[in-house]
């Protein structure tokens, strides 16, 4: 090269499949999703008549947390390079498309397996489980057919339209997802006030509790029940149901889990035997044994708030009995006027 001649770079070469090439890439998508859906469908007949926790579904399963975030970067990222590539502006992203989509729907094939590992060998249930369960589904549906799209050459604009369709749902099963985890207000309580109601956060109308005095309330809904939404619903509400058992209302709590389904506990609770009752047993046995709730690290029910809920189901467990009618003895005394006294500050 002359000095002072300018010095033009050489474009990179541009990588084109031939038409072999895609027929075996075809063939390799169509084979993938054949060994994915044969996965899914045997791990179903496999696990459906669980009675238990599966400890080697358990194990595979939990390797779901680590596998989901690959599709969720790289579909993505598809969807980046594919509207960079179609503007002009980045035009060789295009060709970065193909090799993230193979990525992304194999990554997503892996998460849903263990993710159906997971909660088959838990036992999971719930609105949030299944909403989470079917969008992931759907996500490896269309990953698949974005990946069949880009070779078959689609238009980058049905492309691009395809693509955002599928980041969408992809979005969708990570909020459910997240709702097993977290809160269900986590995505809202600090949104702003416009958007809570599309996020589904209680408007301040529908959280409103009626101030009424302290001798007149109802004891479960104004004492047990925050103790249970604190300590228990994590797993046990309508959006995560493990055990069969919801504890997030009177009548749920009442239905008990699979256990009182099957005969082998008389109930979550016995009136007027809180000693015989399961969700007192539970909480009150060595936290070494595998049956201690909560399980793991959780936070666990206080002394105090075992012998409020303890002293309900003694005084019968009923949904309406209020503090006055229950005439608290000694042994509770002192934490209803702990109460008595937050309620006045």
């Amino acid at each position: 090269m002359r000095v002072g001649t300018p010095f033009t770079p050489k474009p990179l070469p541009h990588y084109d499949m031939d038409p072999i090439s895609h027929r075996a890439s075809f063939r390799l998508t169509l084979g993938a999703f054949a060994a994915w859906f044969v996965t899914i469908a045997a791990i179903w007949l496999i696990t459906r008549n669980l009675e238990e926790h599966s400890a080697p579904a358990i194990f595979l399963g939990r390797f779901h947390i680590l596998i989901v975030h690959v599709p969720i970067g790289l579909l993505c990222a598809a969807l980046i390079f594919e509207v960079l590539g179609m503007s002009g502006l980045f035009p060789r992203l295009s060709d970065s498309v193909l090799p993230c989509l193979w990525l992304g729907a194999a990554g997503a094939m892996g998460a849903t397996v263990a993710g159906y590992l997971l909660m088959a060998g838990e036992q999971i249930e719930g609105k949030d489980m299944t909403l989470h369960m079917w969008s992931g589904l759907g996500v490896v549906v269309l990953a698949t057919l974005c990946l069949a799209a880009k070779l078959a050459r689609l238009s980058p604009v049905l492309m691009s339209g395809l693509l955002l369709v599928t980041v969408g749902l992809t979005g969708a099963s990570s909020h459910f997802g997240g709702n097993m985890v977290h809160d269900n207000d986590y995505l809202s309580e600090y949104a702003p006030d416009v958007l809570k109601p599309l996020l589904g956060h209680p408007t301040a109308k529908e959280a409103l509790v009626p101030n009424a005095p302290f001798e007149q309330w109802p004891i479960y809904a104004r004492i047990v029940q925050p103790i249970l939404d604190a300590k228990c619903t994590e797993c046990h509400d309508e959006n995560k149901v493990e055990g069969g058992l919801r504890m997030d209302s009177f009548e749920a709590l009442a239905a008990g889990g699979d256990l009182v389904k099957d005969g082998d506990i008389p109930g979550e609770f016995v009136p007027g035997k809180a000693d015989e009752s399961e969700m007192i047993l539970r909480v009150t046995m060595d936290p070494s044994e595998d049956d201690f709730m909560p399980p793991g690290k959780r936070e666990h029910m206080t002394p105090g708030e075992i012998a409020l809920v303890s002293w309900w189901i003694n005084q019968g467990a009923s949904p309406t009995m209020t503090v006055a009618q229950a005439k608290p003895d000694a042994s509770v005394t002192p934490l209803l006027n702990e109460l008595r006294s937050k309620q006045t500050k």
